[in-house]
């Protein structure tokens, strides 16, 4: 496709046609009435689904004189880039616990106030509402205390850079979690799970796009040349055995 334009203008007739066949199918096929509240949303979930998917496919990519496809060039960041990522990424804890904190107590403390009597039921509902407000408290707690230690340098992650303590990862991967059959792109998230020295425990680096993932990648791969790269049933095996990890999936 030679613009962006063209591919958007095509895109969108594919988005609206299949749509259409669907709801005509839905309405007069299946008999469905489209008054339903799930209909205007599955018909708003196709069109977009549809424009990206076929957007994606027909827009213009980048080619040099040969005609090969240039593909984007990964940018190098360094120790002050990561730190600020590194801050970033444990404030998505934050902002977890403080979820889990304001949607769980109120809810129990409303079900204590209101319930005119307690079943099982409700009681296991009180039950995990209060354990999963409390686990949002301490998310909190991890997650300040985290980023604060990233700042004043006592993080061991963050010390061994800045350090250039080559040795203190031992190992770290990257998985790019995806629904399974959702085209949307911007859906996907990002970690990094890094395992280092002295006590072989895991750090689990979160990220919102694919950009700052493959950032952090090639400058963890730099800092520390000797770690063991990416994820197989027999590299966690090995560490396993050798570093005595837990709770590795």
């Amino acid at each position: 496709m030679k613009s962006k334009f063209l591919a958007g203008i095509i895109a969108t007739l594919t988005a609206i046609i299949v749509v259409t066949a669907i709801a005509v199918f839905l309405t007069l096929v299946l008999e469905i009435e489209p008054t339903k509240n799930w209909f205007t949303v599955t018909a708003a979930f196709i069109t977009i689904s549809t424009w990206l998917v076929v957007y994606r496919k027909l827009k213009p990519k980048l080619r040099d004189e040969e005609g090969n496809i240039i593909e984007p060039e990964i940018k190098t960041i360094d120790d002050d880039a990561f730190k600020k990522a590194y801050i970033k990424t444990s404030k998505n804890g934050v902002k977890a616990g403080i979820f889990f904190t304001v949607t769980c107590i109120p809810g129990g403390i409303c079900l204590l106030l209101f319930a005119e009597e307690f079943n099982a039921i409700e009681i296991t509902g009180l039950v995990i509402l209060f354990f999963l407000g409390g686990l949002g408290t301490l998310m909190i707690v991890k997650a300040r205390n985290k980023i604060e230690a990233i700042k004043n340098g006592t993080d061991p992650l963050m010390s061994a850079i800045e350090n250039n303590d080559s040795e203190h990862v031992f190992w770290f991967f990257g998985i790019i979690t995806t629904q399974e059959g959702n085209p949307i792109k911007s859906m996907r998230t990002f970690q990094i799970s890094v395992y280092s020295h002295p006590k072989n425990k895991g750090t689990l680096l979160l990220f919102k796009n694919e950009e700052s993932y493959n950032e952090t990648m090639v400058f963890l791969e730099s800092k520390f040349p000797k770690a063991a790269l990416g994820y197989s049933a027999e590299v966690k095996k090995e560490m396993k055995e050798k570093y005595g990890l837990r709770g590795v999936m």
